[in-house]
């Protein structure tokens, strides 16, 4: 089977901050399950220097593609765990006191 055939296909997200510069980025990668790269993706963002804000804009920017490349089975990845855990459902809403 080749990329074309196989219906699962992984897209790797990650954002990252030059404080430095007052610019941060995000990335996207796209791979069949043989590992072959089908797209990727980089997007600067002058003024943007917040980790967090970065994942949650590569993940929301990989589900778009997906959804307009017409991928029906993805994998999405990415090591922002608080990101994915929100997403998910998985985490818990804050206790009322």
């Amino acid at each position: 089977m080749d990329s074309h055939t196989h219906p699962t296909i992984k897209i790797n997200f990650d954002g990252a901050v030059a404080v430095w510069e007052s610019r941060g980025a995000y990335n996207l990668v796209a791979r069949s399950w043989t590992g072959n790269v089908i797209f990727s993706y980089t997007k600067r963002l002058p003024f943007i220097t917040n980790g967090a804000m970065l994942e949650a804009m590569a993940l929301c920017m990989a589900v778009k593609v997906a959804r307009d490349r017409g991928l029906h089975q993805v994998i999405f990845e990415g090591d922002a765990k608080a990101i994915i855990d929100d997403v998910t459902g998985i985490t818990k809403p804050f206790p009322k006191c």
